[in-house]
C-alpha cells in the first residue's frame, strides 16, 4: 500500500493547488474551529480536512487499483478537461471504459515498425510510439485493457503501458517502450487531476448569493454549477477573498495594499471600500489613475489669482446693476399698468362726451412734438400744430402737470368745456390722458391770436368799441 499512498498524496496536492491560492491572503479563517488545517507546508481549507468523517482516506478499500480497474469515492470525479488516456508501445491497442455502467468506451492505437519510426524524444503522442484519447465528464470508475501484437514490433518493444494521466505531463521518450524505463521512473504513481463539488441535495441557481439551501455560508459568496457532473461550487464575490464555505469566510480585499494586482498610479489617491476601491488624481489634475505610473496632468489655470479676484468683482458689480435695472423696469412696468387701468376708467367717463386720442396718434400728428410745429407757449403750457390721418388740422395743447388727486376733477372740467359751443370760443375736440401731462386737442383756428389782431393786422382797422367788447 506504500506505493498507492504516495500516488494519492500527489493526486490531492494537484487537486487542491488551485483552491489554495484563494486563501493565501486570508489564512486566519479557512477552516472550522478545532480542525487541523496544515499538512506540512500545505494549507487544508474547509470543506477539506484530515480527520473528518468521509475524508479521502487512502486506506479506504473504496479506492482501488487492481487488474486495470480504478474507482473514486463520492464526491470526486476524474477531470475530463485536465486528464487524458495515454497508451505507450508499438502495435498497441488500448481501451478505456466506464466499468460499472458501460456508458463510455474509447481507446487509441499506437504503431511503429522500427525504433526510428517513432515521434522522437519530447514529441507529442500522435500515434507513433504513443497515443492519447479524451475522457468523458462524470467519470468516477473506469477499466483499462489493451491488446499488444509483438509480431509487428520486431522485438524492440518489450513493454506496453496504458494509464489515465494529467494532460501535458508526459513527454515521449524512445526508451519508454524498449524496456521498463517508464515503470521505473513512475513506479510510485503518475499525476491525475480530480474534480470535486458539493454534490448533496442542495440546489443552486448560478450567481445565487448566500442561501440556506447551499453550502455557501459567507454573506459575500455565491454558488455556480460545476462543469463536471452534478453539483455546485461556492466562490467569494468580486472584491472579497477567503473561504466561501464558512460564515464570515469572505473578507474584503484591501486593493490599496496590493497595487501589483489592482493597478493604481503612484501619483493617485487610493481609497479602499467594502468590496471595491477607488483611485483618483488630486483636484486640479486629470488622467487615467487606474494605470500603473499613469500620467497625472495638471489642469492649466486660465487666470491668475489676482485676475480671478478682479473677474469676480466685475461679475458681482454687473450682477448688482442687472438686479437694479430689473427692479426699476419692474416698478416702471407696474406704474404703467396702474396708469393704464386709470386711463381706462377715465376713458369710460369721457368717451360719451368727446374724442379720446392716444399718445401715438398725437405723436404722429406733430412729428413727435417737433419744435417747428409749436404755435405758441405760455404759463399753461405749449401749443402744437398737428395733422391727423384724415388730414384734419388740429391744435394740441400740453398743459401743466396735474396732480394725481386732481386728475378726476380735471377730467370733469374737460367734459364741461367740451359741451360749450360758441362762435367766439375755440371748440375742444378731445384729449389724451395716456401721459402724465394731459394734452388737449382743439380745433385749429388759422386767423391768429388776439395779439395778432390788435397789433399786426394793419389792413382792417378796429374801433375802440370793438376793442373794449
Amino acid at each position: 500500500m506504500a506505493c498507492v499512498r504516495q500516488f494519492l498524496c500527489f493526486l490531492l496536492i494537484i487537486l487542491m493547488t488551485p483552491l489554495l491560492t484563494t486563501f493565501a491572503a486570508a489564512t486566519s479563517n479557512i477552516s472550522l474551529p478545532g480542525c487541523p488545517n496544515i499538512c506540512g507546508s500545505i494549507l487544508i481549507p474547509y470543506p477539506f480536512g484530515m480527520e473528518a468523517y468521509k475524508c479521502f482516506d487512502v486506506t479506504n478499500r473504496n479506492f482501488n487499483i487492481s487488474m486495470g480497474i480504478m474507482g473514486l469515492p463520492w464526491p470526486f470525479l476524474f477531470s475530463y478537461e485536465q486528464n487524458k488516456f495515454l497508451a505507450i508501445g508499438c502495435s498497441t491497442l488500448a481501451y478505456i471504459a466506464s466499468y460499472r455502467n458501460d456508458s463510455y468506451f474509447s481507446g487509441c492505437v499506437s504503431t511503429c515498425f522500427s525504433p526510428n519510426s517513432t515521434t522522437g524524444d519530447g514529441g507529442s503522442c500522435n500515434g507513433m510510439g504513443c497515443c492519447q484519447a479524451a475522457i468523458p465528464s462524470d467519470l468516477y470508475f473506469y477499466a483499462v485493457d489493451w491488446h499488444d501484437n509483438p509480431n509487428y514490433a520486431g522485438g524492440f518493444n518489450l513493454c506496453s503501458y496504458a494509464v489515465l494521466v494529467e494532460d501535458d505531463w508526459y513527454k515521449f521518450q524512445d526508451q519508454d517502450f524498449r524496456g521498463v524505463n517508464f515503470y521505473k521512473r513512475n513506479k510510485n504513481g503518475v499525476p491525475v487531476v480530480l474534480n470535486w463539488a458539493i454534490r448533496d441535495n442542495g440546489t443552486c441557481q448560478d450567481g445565487l448569493m448566500k442561501s440556506h439551501n447551499t453550502a455557501c455560508r459567507s454573506n459575500h459568496s455565491f454558488c455556480y454549477s460545476t462543469s463536471n457532473g452534478k453539483g455546485y461550487l461556492c466562490q467569494c464575490r468580486q472584491g472579497y477573498e477567503g473561504n466561501p464555505y464558512l460564515t464570515g469566510g469572505c473578507i474584503d480585499i484591501d486593493e490599496c495594499k496590493s497595487l501589483d494586482k489592482y493597478p493604481c498610479s503612484s501619483n493617485a489617491i487610493c481609497i479602499n471600500s467594502d468590496g471595491n476601491f477607488t483611485c483618483s488624481f488630486p483636484k486640479g489634475t486629470y488622467g487615467n489613475p487606474y494605470v500603473n505610473d499613469g500620467n497625472c496632468i495638471k489642469i492649466p489655470e486660465k487666470f491668475s489669482y489676482r485676475g480671478r479676484v478682479v473677474l469676480a468683482s466685475i461679475l458681482g458689480v454687473a450682477t448688482i446693476l442687472i438686479l437694479v435695472i430689473l427692479a426699476v423696469m419692474y416698478v416702471q412696468r407696474k406704474k404703467r399698468m396702474e396708469e393704464k387701468e386709470e386711463y381706462q376708467k377715465y376713458y369710460q367717463m369721457m368717451n360719451d362726451h368727446l374724442r379720446v386720442f392716444s399718445r401715438k396718434q398725437l405723436e404722429n400728428a406733430t412729428n413727435n412734438f417737433n419744435e417747428t410745429n409749436v404755435l405758441g407757449a405760455g404759463g399753461q403750457g405749449k401749443v402744437y400744430k398737428g395733422l391727423l390721418e384724415n388730414n384734419q388740422v388740429i391744435a394740441i395743447k400740453k398743459v401743466r402737470a396735474v396732480e394725481e388727486t386732481q386728475r378726476e376733477e380735471f377730467v370733469n372740467e374737460i367734459i364741461l368745456l367740451s359741451q360749450i359751443n360758441h362762435k367766439n370760443i375755440v371748440r375742444l375736440l378731445g384729449c389724451c390722458l395716456e401721459v402724465n401731462i394731459p394734452m388737449l386737442v382743439y380745433e385749429f383756428v388759422p386767423n391768429g391770436t388776439v395779439y395778432h389782431l390788435l397789433h399786426r393786422n394793419k389792413t382792417i382797422p378796429i374801433s375802440l368799441g370793438t376793442r373794449l367788447c
